[in-house]
């Protein structure tokens, strides 16, 4: 069990074997309780950004982008672009 701050708000990132009750849901954010579960087992690069695409989820509500935050489709393509950021800039680190 990790954690994360979103703002000053600490998240609890566990790892679970099923999501929701789902097999092919790769992670979850509840922001009620401050938690992110990711699903036990995936290759590294995935769960690197799914853990992103859970962030993002959390940082749009936390400010209120009920919208966006609902909206799959932005939060995917906002995680993947960050996710290429970061591994550019850990290649060249």
């Amino acid at each position: 069990m990790k954690q994360v701050k979103v703002g000053a708000v600490p998240f609890t990132v566990t790892d679970v074997p099923i999501v929701d009750g789902d097999k092919n849901i790769l992670g979850q954010t509840d922001h009620a309780l401050c938690t992110i579960e990711l699903k036990e087992d995936m290759p590294q690069a995935l769960r690197k950004q799914t853990l992103l695409h859970e962030l993002v989820h959390a940082w749009l509500q936390m400010i209120s982008e009920d919208d966006l935050t609902g909206n799959e489709q932005f939060v995917s393509a906002l995680a993947m672009a960050m996710f290429d950021s970061v591994e550019v800039v850990e290649q060249e680190v």
